[in-house]
């Protein structure tokens, strides 16, 4: 979607980030890190549209902050086998 101009920026993985690259057939020299992100060097991931609306993203955003401040995060992780790194 970023190379297409359907996204401004993604987040995403170093990991999963190559594997999509290389399955797209393109190069991961197009791409530049901005910032990491360690939080969520995992293997979980979301993106938005750069059209999103902002109130969905603010929702989201609270969401997940209860999700992981409830520690219910962390037994969805723990469930599904999902290691931070």
């Amino acid at each position: 979607m970023l190379l297409k101009g359907r996204a401004d920026i993604i987040l995403s993985s170093e990991f999963d980030l190559s594997n999509i690259v290389k399955a797209e057939s393109y190069s991961l020299a197009k791409f530049k890190k901005l910032k990491e992100v360690k939080a969520l060097s995992n293997n979980l991931s979301i993106a938005f549209s750069k059209n999103s609306d902002e109130q969905l993203v603010n929702h989201f955003r609270r969401a997940f902050k209860e999700l992981k401040g409830s520690g219910e995060l962390d037994k969805i992780k723990k469930k599904w086998n999902i290691i931070d790194r």
